[in-house]
């Protein structure tokens, strides 16, 4: 609503920006791939695809499986068959194929799993000073007030929230590495790494509602100044020998017009990234506490919740180039 109401009165003032840069959508494409998150999102959205078709044959061989005596028997006599029922010869290769391919998916797939893991390895020697400073500062004054102080507020809550899932996180890595093989302690770890996903997405939600909220007072401000001083502006045209009036006039309202479209350009952000979060809850969900779904739900909701990812990642790039563009 907000930025319709933006975009239509931008276009009755003739305020919008001519000088607009055009960035191609392959310079977008290349930085994204030359972050880590980025290369994290295609990975996200390209194994979840793959899971997707995996999980279609899967369910295209269940349906249509032979029993064990019938594959041996065709298996031996494959021209009798093919004389006889050559539909019942082509079911029984489409099946194996379809098996084949499955397993080729399950690799690649567990392999792709793997690589983000190794992208996100190796954080946690960078959050431990923080802890450091904090165990420090407790230790030179333990009364009840600095500790509430220190601890008792929300980026602690979201750094040791942090620090619970990376740890979580390197351990189930290191498990997939064979550093260790105790399948009880494992077990322990995906839980908790679930968990701490789970607390630190319900973090981000709240922080993003609250965003949300200020991210539209503020349009809202901005959009009543902007009408305010526009019509200042068209009163200032009607009066003779003012022109420094009017070019001041229409300098601010070109200002001001940017900002709106800035609070309005990161107010679409926090609305993809809250719709990403949402998608990540209810696929989290389903593993923190075993829910029954059916075959794909998970992967169709972590599909979703990377396309939404990548997404803001591409709007974000974009904007981000077109901001060095015009420095340049």
């Amino acid at each position: 609503m907000f930025i319709e109401r933006v975009v239509s009165m931008s276009g009755r003032y003739g305020l919008n920006n001519k000088d607009a840069v055009t960035i191609e959508k392959i310079t977008v494409l290349k930085d994204i791939v030359n972050t880590i998150s980025g290369k994290d999102k295609i990975i996200k959205i390209i194994k979840n695809i793959l899971d997707l078709i995996r999980v279609s044959l899967l369910t295209l061989t269940e349906k249509y499986r032979l029993s064990e005596a019938l594959r041996d028997s065709i298996l031996k006599r494959k021209l009798a068959y093919l004389i006889r029922n050559p539909i019942l010869v082509l079911k029984y290769f489409i099946l194996n194929l379809n098996l084949k391919n499955e397993k080729r998916l399950a690799f690649i797939s567990s392999n792709l799993s793997l690589f983000r893991y190794i992208l996100r390895f190796g954080s946690l020697p960078f959050q431990v000073p923080y802890f450091i400073t904090i165990f420090k500062s407790l230790v030179k004054d333990n009364s009840l007030g600095n500790v509430r102080k220190i601890v008792c507020n929300q980026h602690f809550l979201s750094k040791a929230i942090e620090v619970y899932y990376t740890v979580c996180d390197e351990l189930d890595l290191l498990y997939k590495l064979k550093f260790y093989s105790n399948a009880t302690v494992y077990n322990k770890i995906v839980y908790h790494e679930s968990l701490s996903w789970q607390l630190d997405i319900m973090l981000s939600l709240k922080n993003n509602f609250i965003q949300l909220k200020e991210l539209k007072k503020q349009i809202v401000e901005n959009e009543v100044e902007l009408r305010i001083r526009t019509q200042a502006v068209e009163l200032a045209n009607g009066l003779p020998k003012r022109n420094h009036i009017k070019a001041s006039g229409a300098s601010n309202l070109i200002e001001l017009e940017n900002k709106v479209n800035g609070l309005c350009e990161q107010l679409k952000l926090t609305k993809l990234e809250m719709y990403k979060l949402i998608f990540d809850c209810l696929a989290n969900t389903t593993d923190l506490f075993g829910i029954k779904t059916p075959r794909g739900t998970y992967n169709t909701l972590s599909l979703i919740s990377g396309v939404l990812g990548f997404i803001k990642i591409w709007k974000t790039t974009e904007n981000k180039l077109r901001l060095m563009r015009k420095k340049d």
